[in-house]
């Protein structure tokens, strides 16, 4: 749960299992001066946990996709 980072008992504590397909959530928060605030940025993509690491479906994403 992206805004509970402190932990979440229950099925916010759930294991990852191997050889099993996830979508894995990211975001940050970045203050940007001449914007007048923070600028929230997500992604989500797709993973594969296989043996003790994370494996990226469509690759790695290396670049913003700006959409207007």
């Amino acid at each position: 749960m992206w805004d509970k980072q402190g932990g979440v008992e229950g099925s916010g504590d759930y294991r990852l299992y191997d050889n099993t397909a996830y979508s894995l959530e990211l975001n940050a928060r970045v203050y940007v001066e001449s914007m007048g605030g923070e600028i929230p940025i997500a992604m989500e993509t797709d993973i594969l946990y296989k043996g003790g690491k994370v494996y990226y479906l469509a690759g790695r994403q290396t670049e913003f996709h700006v959409v207007k």
